[in-house]
């Protein structure tokens, strides 16, 4: 006995989410949008006023922490590739007496993840920027990152399977290897 399948509630069910997104976009169109105006309400708003202006004299004492970020991710990403190419050949090396067609292939991943790691740690970590430390110890903090986000990104990208894993080791290392040299203090 063949069993036929129910075509016809799936058309209601679509023809009901059409009408139901006609009908509110067609509601969104037609009602004006208008800015809500707040008015100053006396004592209340001055001392708001107050607090405002104090958050914004502490704000601006700050230093400027992430100003370097966006060059240490680019820096990052840039050694990362690099490292990754130069850890893959490195674990190929490794393999010599392998003849099989993906014999060498787990020490090419190895060599890429660490390299990757080290690499991108070296890039980021190299300017100064606004960073008050030394540049040893923001090497040694990116590098830090670099290990930290290797991790996460390989472990979190195991849902996606090998190529996940890879490229989630990659960009884990490229951001915490620009996160690690960014906070160094």
């Amino acid at each position: 006995m063949q069993r036929i399948p129910n075509t016809v509630g799936c058309t209601n069910a679509r023809r009901a989410m059409r009408v139901i997104v006609l009908a509110s976009a067609i509601m969104s169109w037609s009602t004006p949008v208008r800015a809500q105006r707040l008015e100053p309400v006396g004592l209340v708003n001055a001392h708001a006023v107050a607090d405002v202006q104090a958050a914004q004299v502490h704000f601006q004492d700050m230093p400027p922490r992430f100003d370097d970020l966006p060059e240490r991710l680019i820096l990052g990403l840039v050694g990362t590739i690099g490292g990754v190419y130069a850890g893959a050949s490195v674990g190929a090396q490794q393999a010599r007496g392998c003849h099989g067609e993906f014999c060498a292939l787990d020490s090419e991943l190895i060599g890429s993840a660490f390299g990757g790691a080290i690499v991108s740690s070296i890039a980021a970590g190299m300017p100064s920027g606004s960073s008050s430390c030394g540049r040893v110890k923001r090497i040694a903090s990116a590098l830090l990152g670099s290990g930290t986000g290797v991790v996460v990104g390989g472990v979190s990208g195991l849902v996606a399977g090998p190529l996940g894993v890879v490229l989630g080791a990659m960009s884990g290392s490229t951001i915490g290897s620009a996160m690690g040299a960014t906070l160094c203090e």
